[in-house]
């Protein structure tokens, strides 16, 4: 955004006073205004926005995330029943989480 003072604002609207025609006035005095009210782009996100983020969309959708503590034996459990694969011994918590929560959507379903 632009800060301009009275007489900053009063040489661009003289400035647009020496064009010919009014179209090309006009035109210009927008193309100003469009550049005087462009915010600058935010910055990266910090995690906590992000979080917070997918934490608003997940609401929207009519998820919710809980904390579930999740052992050795449901892990097993997952690679056999297949929600996670079995050709490798260490998995990342996302890919538990969402193993979990595909297993409970889909014992959701059938019940």
């Amino acid at each position: 955004m632009l800060a301009l003072d009275d007489g900053a604002l009063a040489i661009v609207l003289i400035a647009a006073t020496r064009l010919p025609r009014g179209e090309d006035r006009a035109a210009l005095l927008r193309t100003f205004a469009a550049a005087a009210e462009k915010r600058p782009r935010a910055a990266r996100r910090s995690p906590a926005a992000e979080k917070q983020r997918r934490y608003r969309a997940r609401l929207k959708c009519g998820e919710a995330t809980f904390p579930v503590p999740i052992g050795p034996d449901v892990v097993a459990f997952l690679v056999r029943a297949g929600w996670l694969p079995a050709d490798r011994d260490v998995h990342t918590g996302l890919e538990i989480a969402e193993a979990a929560g595909a297993c409970l959507r889909d014992t959701a379903r059938c019940n």
